[in-house]
């Protein structure tokens, strides 16, 4: 998932603001004296010591929680069409948009010391990627085709071995972001407007559309059992929590964030065990409880604009956020990426990585 992209919406709102900015392009360090090389796509902390931040140029990993980094050796092209998971810090998966059509997909079960590769062909081009597995077997890969943005469309490929090999299953129901269970279940939540969720119980053979309770602005895909849908009337809006008591069949709201700004980017969410996590869009403040409520607390040093927040566990957790600035007359617009670490579940929050690009 592209930073840029929240429950597959093109571009997230970015507040733009007269201030100095600095040299388009420029690589500057965080806290932890690391860089990067391009702007990241994505990242995720899968315990406490191991996570992983993907960029355009190359998988970055880490064993001591983001305190240090180190480029994995993937044999794959540059470019923006990429997408990662880990189940551990050993089993991972790095899919990559070879060509028009065709994607390759790396894996690794030695914590990207090496990888094997398996190649898919595509029936059209692919534009954007999201790959997830439930298990050490069990995997998806929805390859979104590129269209307008009228339309929604992707392929979905499924695999039992691990990755070793890659079945197509057919045109999934919408373009988006999936999720995959232990046992095979796939979520996928997208569509032109990113509103919709959609469930396979067979590894995408067949799709179902689940009864959300209410008409959502946006919904996210389900974590530890909730599901982050906003809803708003045009005036306020709020991303409610769900949860379900059948499988998910059917969903009921069962907490709620209020939300300010755009209504079609919902704040982002992480769930842990019992402790239920959504980072505020304005920055400065997280919401934190359980599944029946949570509650607004200070967050020291954490950004506004977080469009990925993770929770290895209770305690420790990543964000990835965007914000985007102008100056000279709105002129020159840059936007800055930042992932952030905590280690007290929220209440204080470090930066690891910053980059900084032009895009006007």
């Amino acid at each position: 998932m592209r930073l840029r992209i929240v429950f597959g919406a093109a571009l997230a709102a970015l507040a733009l603001t007269a201030a100095g900015c600095g040299q388009p392009g420029a690589v500057q360090p965080g806290a932890a004296g690391n860089s990067l090389k391009s702007a990241p796509l994505d990242a995720a902390l899968v315990t406490a010591d191991f996570g992983w931040v993907l960029t355009a140029d190359e998988l970055l990993l880490t064993a001591d929680g983001g305190a240090s980094f180190q480029a994995s050796k993937l044999d794959i092209p540059a470019g923006e069409g990429k997408a990662a998971f880990f189940t551990d810090a050993q089993h991972g998966w790095v899919a990559t948009v070879t060509d028009m059509q065709s994607l390759t997909v790396a894996r690794t079960v030695d914590g990207g010391n090496t990888w094997d590769y398996a190649k898919i062909t595509t029936p059209e081009p692919i534009g954007r990627l999201s790959i997830g597995f439930g298990d050490q077997a069990q995997g998806g890969l929805l390859a979104k085709m590129q269209t307008s943005n009228a339309f929604s469309r992707g392929f979905f490929y499924a695999t039992a071995d691990g990755g070793k090999s890659w079945t197509a299953a057919g045109e999934a129901p919408a373009g988006g972001q999936i999720a995959v269970e232990p046992g095979g279940r796939v979520w996928l939540a997208g569509g032109v407007m990113a509103d919709q969720l959609y469930t396979s119980k067979d590894l995408g053979s067949s799709w179902s559309q689940p009864n959300l309770g209410v008409k959502p602005a946006g919904v996210g895909l389900p974590s530890g059992g909730m599901l982050p849908v906003t809803v708003g009337d045009g005036t306020t809006a709020r991303l409610a929590l769900l949860t379900t008591a059948d499988a998910g069949a059917s969903w009921h709201e069962s907490a709620s964030v209020p939300l300010q700004g755009d209504q079609g980017i919902p704040a982002a969410l992480a769930v842990n065990g019992s402790v239920v996590m959504v980072a505020d869009p304005s920055g400065g403040r997280v919401h934190r409880g359980s599944k029946a409520a949570v509650k607004s607390i200070g967050a020291q040093g954490l950004p506004a604009s977080v469009s990925r927040l993770t929770l290895a566990d209770q305690s420790h957790g990543w964000a990835l956020a965007s914000s985007g600035h102008c100056s000279n007359g709105k002129k020159a617009c840059f936007i800055t990426y930042s992932l952030v670490s905590t280690d007290d579940a929220g209440d204080s929050w470090k930066e690891l990585l910053h980059w900084q690009e032009r895009i006007g």
